[in-house]
């Protein structure tokens, strides 16, 4: 089964570190589901975007997204990710 989540893209280091950003919806996995609803921090997942980022261009409906569990607080897109998008995939798949 998938999921929708509320995830943030942060537009700065500073609303990365503070988990800030536009706020987006990503379709996810059960894993991913049960990390969103039991606070899960410091783990990642990959999720689809459901809408078109205003921020980045690039993130449009359909986009596969890093997502960061952050505890309590709402999940982001790493910055990195969300900056150099192809040059992050490819050091997450040679990883």
């Amino acid at each position: 089964m998938l999921y929708y989540i509320k995830v943030n893209l942060p537009e700065t280091e500073n609303d990365y570190k503070d988990g800030n950003g536009e706020g987006v919806w990503v379709l996810v996995d059960d894993t991913c589901k049960k990390a969103y609803d039991n606070d899960s921090d410091g783990c990642t997942f990959i999720g689809i975007l459901c809408n078109d980022s205003i921020y980045y261009p690039h993130m449009t409906y359909g986009t596969a997204a890093v997502i960061e569990m952050r505890g309590e607080k709402r999940p982001v897109v790493p910055l990195g990710f969300l900056t150099n998008y192809g040059e992050y995939l490819r050091s997450v798949i040679n990883d």
